[in-house]
């Protein structure tokens, strides 16, 4: 994976956002890596139930 943290000043604002998205949604594929589907449906929180690996990645897709 390429690192993309800091983009050239003459991208424009949408190419500037793709990125930025390309690069998140990659990250959070490659943090779940090797992940269980039992343990991605897993409360991380105690107190925060609907807080799961699998309800982050829904969200940011």
């Amino acid at each position: 994976m390429t690192r993309i943290d800091d983009t050239p000043p003459v991208w424009d604002e949408r190419t500037q956002l793709t990125t930025f998205l390309d690069y998140t949604r990659e990250t959070a594929r490659t943090k779940c890596e090797g992940i269980s589907a039992e343990n991605a449906r897993k409360a991380l929180l105690p107190g925060s139930p609907l807080m799961t690996v699998s309800g982050v990645i829904n969200h940011l897709r």
